[in-house]
């Protein structure tokens, strides 16, 4: 059996004046189904104390509110603004949550909904204070984590760098140093760390290289490249990459279809198949296209221009093989 008593006071704004004691709801709720311990008791307190609605629990929620209309909780702070010095002012949250290990955890079972939504201002304000945590963790189990939108003019990212801040003044003093622009420009103040060493741009084939071919300019067709045929091309262009650090000239890089079309290195240090067919290969060696397709070899006593796809980094004694070179047409 469920016991619930609901009590209510509606206060004059006589009474309101007089007194701004119990204003509008006393509710306490026991229920025999659950613990004896899980009590939640709503009380909005004079204006002069901290504390509008209080709720504890020791093994449930503190609160639990559902509605099938509307807001299941609505929270809105009223608190003037504070002066923390330095010509920083602030207000107070319309809601605080602090937890041993989530302060706040959101969810929706719906399709097109959200877990949290927030309008005017800054939507979501996060904070931590410990080396090891995070001011937001995303996670999704089939689709994206986290996703970013703004109308015309807005930012999709900004990132900021904080020299001071907590939980309540936010940054005090902040400089930007990554953004994101609507279009999916990129801009940042640092450097970029990949684990790739070359640069590479898709390209169309016809007849597609594999991975470590050694490719050239297709003579027979404009605009599209083939493995190389015949020793000491002119028509060399570069090695497949087999993992770039930076992929160019991608048909949709922010969309949904995957890439199509091998990966040209144009720049760095890629695998790249070779052949002894001009004697064994050494660090150092120049490389030039083979009568192996799609393999390199080591060049001669002063090569054609246009014909050197490299400097080997490894060695081959005979045979073929796969040795890193370090780009470098000429």
């Amino acid at each position: 059996m469920v016991f619930r008593t609901v009590a209510r006071m509606l206060c004059s704004e006589g009474v309101y004046k007089m007194g701004r004691l119990l204003s509008v709801i006393v509710l306490l709720l026991v229920s025999c189904t659950v613990s004896p311990s899980v009590i939640l008791a709503f009380v909005e307190v004079p204006e002069t104390t901290n504390t509008a609605i209080y709720a504890y629990s020791t093994d449930a929620y503190g609160v639990q509110a559902e509605s099938t209309s509307n807001y299941a909780i609505y929270a809105v702070s009223y608190a003037p603004e504070v002066d923390f010095g330095g010509g920083f002012v602030a207000n107070y949250a319309g809601v605080r949550a602090q937890g041993a290990d989530r302060g706040i955890i959101a969810t929706t079972s719906s399709s097109t909904g959200y877990g949290t939504y927030t309008g005017g201002g800054n939507g979501i304000y996060a904070y931590s204070n410990n080396s090891a945590g995070f001011g937001v963790t995303s996670n999704s189990t089939l689709s994206a984590s986290l996703m970013g939108g703004t109308t015309p003019g807005g930012e999709l990212f900004l990132g900021k760098i904080c020299t001071s801040a907590n939980w309540l003044t936010g940054c005090m003093s902040e400089a930007n140093v990554f953004r994101v622009d609507r279009t999916g420009l990129v801009r940042a103040n640092g450097g970029y760390l990949t684990g790739g060493a070359d640069v590479a741009e898709h390209i169309p084939v016809l007849k597609s290289p594999t991975l470590a071919d050694v490719v050239e300019i297709d003579p027979e067709h404009e605009g599209y490249f083939r493995p190389a045929q015949t020793p000491n091309s002119t028509l060399v262009a570069g090695v497949i990459s087999s993992n770039p650090g930076l992929t160019m000239n991608a048909a949709d890089p922010a969309g949904d279809l995957p890439e199509q079309g091998p990966r040209l290195a144009l720049t760095g240090r890629v695998p790249v198949k070779v052949s002894s067919e001009n004697g064994p290969i050494r660090p150092g060696d120049l490389l030039v296209s083979s009568s192996t397709a799609g393999h390199a070899m080591r060049a001669l006593a002063n090569p054609t221009p246009g014909t050197i796809v490299g400097k080997a980094l490894g060695s081959l004694k005979q045979g073929t093989g796969t040795v890193e070179m370090l780009i470098m047409l000429r």
